[in-house]
């Protein structure tokens, strides 16, 4: 059974320093990578982070290296949303995302905003999720058709079959998966039991994630890893592409579908291929399709 490692206690900071990064990007206009009109409701702007932003202006090099985080964010979550998107059209109407953070994807979707039938389901720890639930008081148009459910839990707590469970995840119908900035938190053994809970069973199953490969790693500045044990949260699992689709097909996975950095801005965000970064976490769809 998994037991999700993640940050015990405090809300996470990666996630509002995230919803920053999108905020500032959508206010970008036509250059921006993606829009999301709701990041500002959850943007982290005091503490360490009003420090850093203050400091990046007089520290040419973490001005760059936050420049560049901000980049390589958008891309991704652009990235993700494709990914996403595509386990629709496969039929999937059940989406459990880990780690939710101040994701607003069944907001930002229309096709998922006004199907009734969708569920989406947010997992998180309990600081994140009740500031998240404060906040979405703030937002005019939250009402929307679709049924979210959000389960706080300290990962370490629960087991992802449990949460499931609770959740009344239907495990017979097809489910989607999104695991974006959290399976490198995870030790090699719960991930092993976190793929054998999402994968019980011969049932269509879409994962859409994001991973950091050992060649990223070794190519991390002194600024990036500096930034990384300031926010408390140090990556320790890493893939290579290939190692990744060998281990999913172990679990009869039929589809694997990777986009590099490079490969994420040919993809989803052209016109930002002049921009300047440092490391980016790749991303991956994969699913087990059943035939009919």
């Amino acid at each position: 059974m998994t037991k999700i490692q993640k940050k015990k206690h405090g809300r996470s900071l990666i996630a509002g320093v995230n919803a920053l990064f999108r905020e500032i990007e959508t206010n970008k206009g036509e250059a921006a990578i993606l829009k999301d009109v709701y990041a500002g409701y959850f943007a982290e702007r005091g503490g360490l982070v009003g420090i850093l932003n203050m400091a990046r202006f007089v520290i040419p090099p973490l001005n760059r290296i936050l420049h560049s985080l901000q980049t390589v964010h958008n891309i991704r979550h652009c990235a993700i949303d494709h990914c996403v998107l595509e386990a629709y059209k496969q039929g999937c109407r059940q989406f459990v995302i880990l780690g939710a953070g101040y994701d607003m994807r069944p907001f930002r979707f229309s096709q998922i905003r006004n199907d009734a039938s969708s569920l989406w389901i947010e997992l998180d720890n309990p600081a994140t999720a009740e500031r998240k639930m404060q906040l979405l008081e703030n937002i005019p148009d939250a009402d929307i058709q679709c049924q979210i459910k959000r389960i706080q839990v300290r990962f370490e707590d629960r087991s992802l079959k449990h949460l499931l469970e609770e959740a009344e995840v239907r495990e017979e119908e097809a489910i989607c998966f999104i695991l974006e900035g959290i399976i490198h938190y995870q030790s090699e053994e719960d991930f092993q039991n976190m793929c054998v809970d999402m994968l019980t069973g011969q049932f269509h199953r879409e994962i859409v994630l994001s991973f950091i490969t050992p060649k990223t790693v070794e190519r991390a500045g002194k600024w990036q890893r500096q930034l990384l044990t300031w926010v408390k949260e140090i990556p320790k699992l890493f893939f290579t592409p290939h190692a990744l689709k060998e281990h999913f097909q172990e679990y009869d996975c039929n589809f694997f579908q990777h986009w590099n950095y490079n490969e994420q801005v040919a993809s989803f965000a052209p016109h930002a291929k002049e921009r300047s970064v440092r490391q980016s976490q790749d991303v991956a769809h994969i699913a087990r399709r059943v035939l009919p």
